[in-house]
């Protein structure tokens, strides 16, 4: 490491006004921190969003993500719009209680045809998952939000990998699938 008239100096990554008002610890008079840092999120709630249709009022990286993946919000039919604002009301509502949690490695699929058996899906969702790596659907901020839950990594450790591509959107094996997910 760097010394600096004896001592150790510890250098990070510069991170944006937002990841910076995060980190910083809220104290009292006396210096002592009002509350204890948030380890790691044990519910996964950052993924409670995963699966949304877009709006036409949103971000553009997300308007051009769902164009690529079914379109906009506004292209639904109002069925579907109604079904899925209960379903993320009902999610929503029970993710209130601390007793729920949201699991990160299974998939929640609706309205799947009766005809669909165990391998047509199998082949669905690695052929889906194979073309949103293709079309780099999993950002830089999708991994940093992930690795940040885990509470594991330091935060220079996080901001280190972020700026290598291969961390980030891995290659895909089609032998070992829960390497890729």
């Amino acid at each position: 490491g760097i010394m600096l008239k004896g001592r150790n100096i510890f250098i990070d990554l510069a991170v944006d006004r937002t990841t910076a008002s995060s980190l910083a610890v809220q104290r009292d008079a006396d210096g002592k921190p009002l509350k204890k840092m948030i380890g790691k999120d044990r519910r996964n709630l950052y993924l409670k969003n995963e699966g949304r249709v877009s709006s036409s009022t949103e971000s553009a990286a997300a308007i051009s993500a769902s164009a690529k993946h079914g379109g906009l919000w506004e292209d639904l039919p109002q069925s579907d719009r109604a079904k899925r604002e209960r379903a993320f009301a009902d999610k929503s509502t029970k993710l209130r209680s601390p007793l729920f949690f949201i699991n990160p490695t299974r998939l929640s699929i609706r309205n799947l045809a009766k005809h669909v058996n165990e391998a047509d899906l199998k082949r669905l969702v690695i052929g889906a998952l194979k073309k949103a790596l293709e079309h780099k659907l999993v950002t830089p901020n999708d991994a940093v939000a992930h690795w940040r839950a885990g509470g594991e990594l330091s935060h220079s450790e996080v901001m280190r990998r972020a700026t290598d591509p291969k961390l980030v959107t891995p290659v895909f094996n089609e032998k070992n699938t829960k390497e890729s997910i």
